[in-house]
């Protein structure tokens, strides 16, 4: 029986966005050539350790991408040799698994008041993400910081403005760290108080 040494390498993996919205990857894996006379090479692989339902007739070659397999899988690989005398027994057995990584930021909404009298806004709205919101926090640029109530759903009370424009940046972090942010400026104009008159004072006869 000849003994087949088997390697993978570390390639380039291309990803084609399919119908299903799953991604589809390739890896190249290369192996020592057989001793003897082999004719050809097969691929056997699978999602199962030591049950391989994919085979791959490569031809006389030491070196093949396989291709079609999706991410967040874990595939297991071994090849074989041939020859007119028959097949091989299987290599040693490797593993890959091609993870995706999460680059989309939360994309984060904000409802509430452009301008206002009062010296304190409430603002709440909404924050999506394809992986979910872990934490939603605010902060101020004329001052202050929080933490918001919620996430995918959130609010924040009682946010002290002063008198002018007041940046206020909501941002939405997600289970990867991305971090999806909105802004809303608030104008905040204190009303005009006016004072009552007072009574007069003084009074005098002028004769």
């Amino acid at each position: 029986m000849r003994k087949i040494c088997f390697f993978i390498f570390i390639a380039l993996f291309q990803l084609v966005i399919c119908l299903s919205n799953a991604f589809a990857a390739e890896v190249t894996i290369a192996w020592d050539p057989s001793t003897g006379d082999p004719d050809g090479y097969r691929i056997h692989y699978s999602t199962v350790s030591g049950s391989y339902n994919q085979t791959i007739d490569v031809g006389n070659i030491t070196e093949y991408t396989v291709s079609g397999l999706q991410s967040d899988v874990t595939y297991y690989f071994v090849t074989s040799a041939y020859n007119e005398t028959g097949q091989s027994g299987f290599s040693n057995e490797v593993s890959w698994t091609y993870t995706v990584i999460d680059t989309q930021p939360p994309i984060v909404s904000i409802i509430g008041l452009s301008s206002t009298t009062n010296p304190s806004v409430n603002l709440s709205s909404s924050a999506t993400d394809n992986e979910g919101v872990i934490e939603v926090t605010w902060d101020c640029n004329t001052g202050g910081y929080g933490i918001a109530v919620g996430t995918n759903n959130w609010q924040i009370n009682n946010i002290s403005l002063s008198e002018g424009e007041n940046i206020i940046t909501v941002s939405a972090k997600d289970a990867s760290g991305n971090i999806g942010t909105a802004k809303k400026t608030i104008t905040y104009t204190p009303p005009i108080v006016i004072t009552p008159p007072s009574p007069p004072t003084g009074l005098h006869v002028i004769e």
